[in-house]
């Protein structure tokens, strides 16, 4: 004993481990998402730091939006984030114009009212959205929006028609659009609705078009398809092609690697009814026990009850009642009594029905333990099923007493209208047989007439075998022996006719079989001989072929050993050749490899102290240069001329524009190119807080990944300093804020673009005639004439100052020049 109890607690104490192991990994997985998502949102906000087109930033509002929506944790701060984000694109798409973006952004909130559970004000956002993506012509989100809408209505008979209808245009769109797949899943959308309100060959067209647009984009994942295709297959009583497409399904969700989803649940609970449905209950038998074992690892209560007790009637109908029998306690511990009580009730029906010993005990047992639920409100059917069992298990007994409680409790329940026509004669069939029995004849053939009323008010067939032995039995109680004579002989004949019928039915079918068995003997036999006959011809053709081979493969051996002796002699002679070749090259080459070896040193030291010497020269040129500009500057102090001091403040600032371009040069890895990006930043900063110290003028560059050489750069940089510093000086005399916009590209001739523009006064248009009115000017179209390049001056709004030159490149054309004297020198 205290063994046991020791055992008990060791038992205890590893299930609260593992309890707490279970709920330390459902923490780390939930930590771990956060921080994936996380860093998915980090990311997305460098990328809208890094933006500079507003559809780029429209696009990272939307994705930002996307991610707080999905994100884990604290719902409520999660949408107010996604909603602002959302808003953000809105507002920047419906200021751009930008009307893909704009309906994007009011799906995006459409969606934010689906997670607040808000339909109707989610319904009114995607005809918005859908309005706007019309506009554009995108017929991708068109259908994506579509999808959504259909998604919103609910199951009640009058939605399906609208959902079918946003699925059917969703489908349009995509193919319009090229997206085969999402018109795959549309078409897929339209059969499964289709399918739940019973318009099943509809049904099955759209779900072929969904298969084989899958199939044309060679799309593997087939699983769902196939299992819709299946359902509705056994909806039109194709049960051998539903199997077909049923395996088809789980051997694709299988191979895919998929084995524990809700739908490979479905699949293979309904492999198994269509097995069933064939009354091949063993392969039937496989299949739920793959289908409940899924529905119990993903705890699903109402899925385990109903595949739980169609598996047990699998038993029955395959007279495996010990089978049948344990699932009741399967079924008990699912605490759904009612459920429990029906397929007792059912088990102990076909018990009952059985012919083996001992099952109508066994039936009678079960039923009086169903006995204490009948306290526990059952449905009204269940509980006439109930009574109709129990009294037909009792009557079949023969006690009497036993059938008189449930025989009181049909003819309670025969009169109540919850009862279903079918519910109602299986009760009447109860009483009737009870007052057969016990000999209440008048009270029989009331029972018999009030069957009869209620198959002629339902045009039902009113005759029966078993209604006519019931009408004899009771007039010959009553004394009406020519009416019992009557019915006896309908009995007799019914009897004949059912008999005739079944023998018929048995010679047609042994007469079936003989011939199938026959012609398949025949079919065997002559088979068989043609195989035989096969036989012999190719044993025959293969002696002829072996003997063929030997011979010339006795002759071929022949010929190849004396043409390999051969070859071999005259490859012996090559080889030695080639050995004394091979030596005599091999000295030559590691000759000619010491030497370059040697002159490849002495070039990288070469090349090594000229890129020094070029780097000290272009740090002594800045210091030299920074020297000048400080005498400059200390000469500026002593001259109270206003325009010598400015002469002398344009002169260092030119000064500055050259020394920068050889202190970029000194600090780069390259000593032949100038990065333009990089230079205009630093000069512009200069500029800014040297000129305009005290307004908020701004400058704007947007400028691609450009190099220069060398030879062009001071040219380049000086008009820069001109045109940038005539803006500061010039153009906002009046302004206090304003802003100047330098931008360069490489067009599509390959030339390079730069522009100064700012939004100033602007220059008067006599001042543009005149070229030579100041030095500035004269300044700027000399050095554009350096660059090779037009210079332009527009006054729109402010002046912009424009210049296209053709970047050049010494050090290529140094190359080419070396090569062309080399040639000639050869």
């Amino acid at each position: 004993m205290e063994l046991r109890g020791v055992y008990k607690l060791v038992i205890m104490n590893i299930k609260i481990g593992l309890i707490a192991c279970l709920f330390l990994i459902g923490c780390c997985e939930t930590v771990l998402s956060q921080g994936i998502q996380n860093d998915k949102i980090g990311l997305q906000r460098m990328w809208l730091i890094k933006a500079e087109a507003d559809t780029e930033k429209v696009i990272v509002f939307l994705t930002l939006g996307k991610l707080y929506l999905d994100k884990p944790g604290k719902e409520k701060t999660n949408v107010d984030s996604a909603i602002y984000f959302v808003q953000q694109a809105e507002k920047l798409s419906k200021a751009k114009g930008y009307k893909i973006g704009y309906g994007r952004s009011v799906l995006g909130l459409a969606l934010v009212a689906i997670k607040n559970k808000k339909n109707q004000e989610a319904l009114q956002l995607t005809r918005k959205a859908l309005k706007s993506f019309v506009e554009a012509g995108d017929f991708l989100d068109i259908g994506e929006t579509y999808i959504i809408m259909g998604q919103r209505y609910d199951d009640q008979p009058a939605s399906f028609e609208r959902k079918i209808e946003c699925f059917r245009n969703a489908a349009n769109a995509f193919i319009k659009s090229g997206t085969v797949r999402r018109a795959g899943d549309a078409f897929k959308d339209i059969g499964e609705n289709q399918l739940l309100i019973g318009r099943n060959v509809e049904a099955l067209e759209n779900l072929r078009t969904s298969l084989k647009l899958y199939e044309s984009v060679h799309d593997k994942d087939l699983g769902s398809v196939y299992y819709l295709i299946s359902r509705a297959l056994s909806s039109t009583g194709d049960f051998v092609n539903e199997l077909k497409y049923s395996l088809l399904a789980i051997k694709n969700i299988e191979a895919s690697g998929d084995t524990s989803s809700p739908i490979l649940r479905n699949i293979f609970y309904a492999t198994a009814m269509a097995y069933h449905r064939v009354q091949n209950y063993n392969i039937a038998h496989t299949y739920y026990v793959k289908a409940r074992r899924l529905a119990y690892m993903q705890k699903d209560t109402s899925a385990m009850l109903e595949i739980t007790f169609n598996m047990g009637m699998s038993y029955l109908f395959d007279h495996k009642f010990d089978e049948a029998v344990a699932l009741i306690k399967s079924i008990g511990q699912l605490k759904d009594t009612v459920t429990m009580v029906e397929y007792g009730m059912y088990t102990a029906g076909e018990l009952r029905r059985s012919n083996k010993s001992g099952q109508r005990e066994k039936a009678l047992g079960l039923l009086n333990t169903l006995k204490k639920y009948k306290n526990i409100k059952l449905p009204v059917s269940i509980r006439e099923k109930l009574a109709s069992t129990s009294i037909h298990t009792f009557l079949d007994m023969n006690d009497i007493n036993g059938a008189e409680n449930y025989f009181l409790e049909l003819s309670h329940l025969a009169a109540s209208k919850e009862l279903t026509l079918t519910d109602q004669l299986d009760a009447l069939n109860g009483m009737i047989r009870y007052d057969n029995l016990t000999g209440q004849s008048k009270a029989a053939l009331r029972a018999i007439k009030a069957y009869q009323y209620l198959c002629k008010k339902n045009n039902l067939k009113i005759f029966n075998k078993e209604h006519e032995n019931w009408l004899f039995k009771t007039d010959s109680l009553l004394g009406n022996y020519l009416s019992a004579i009557k019915h006896y002989q309908n009995y007799k004949r019914g009897e004949d006719s059912l008999l005739n019928e079944s023998n018929s039915r048995q010679i047609s079918l042994l007469s079936i079989q003989y011939e199938t068995q026959k012609k398949d003997k025949n079919i065997f036999l002559k088979n068989k001989n043609i195989e035989m006959l096969a036989r012999q011809s190719l044993l025959q053709r293969t002696t002829l072929r072996q003997e063929k081979i030997k011979r010339n493969l006795t002759i071929g051996v022949a010929i190849m050993l004396l043409i390999v002796l051969g070859i071999g002699y005259n490859r012996y002679r090559l080889k030695q050749e080639s050995n004394l070749l091979l030596q005599s090259q091999q000295l030559e080459i590691d000759n000619q490899h010491k030497k370059l070896m040697t002159s490849a040193e002495d070039l990288t030291l070469l090349l090594k102290e000229k890129e020094w010497l070029l780097k000290e020269i272009h740090h002594r040129v800045k210091n030299n240069l920074q020297v000048t500009m400080s005498l400059l500057n200390m000469q500026s102090f002593y001259i109270s001329n206003h325009e010598a001091q400015e002469a002398i403040s344009n002169s260092r600032r030119r000064m500055y524009a050259i020394s920068l371009i050889h202190q970029q040069l000194y600090q780069s890895d390259g000593l032949c190119y100038i990065n333009i990006g990089s230079y205009v930043a630093e000069l512009g900063g200069y500029l800014q807080d040297n000129l305009s110290p005290d307004k908020k003028i701004h400058l704007n560059l947007a400028i691609e990944h450009l190099e220069i050489d060398v030879a062009q750069a001071v040219p380049l940089g000086l008009l820069i300093n001109e045109a940038v510093s005539n803006c500061f000086k010039h153009a906002f005399l009046v302004k206090v804020e304003g802003f100047i916009s330098l931008q360069a590209y490489r067009n599509e001739n390959g030339n390079i673009s730069l522009s100064i523009s700012d939004d100033g006064c602007g220059i008067p248009e006599d001042f543009l005639g005149n070229s030579g009115h100041t030095l500035g000017m004269n300044l700027m179209y000399g050095l554009s004439s350096q660059l090779g390049g037009d210079l332009s001056v527009t006054v729109n709004r402010g002046t912009t100052v424009k210049i296209i030159f053709t970047p050049i490149n010494s050090l290529e054309e140094e190359l080419s020049d070396s090569s062309d004297h080399q040639g000639v020198a050869s």
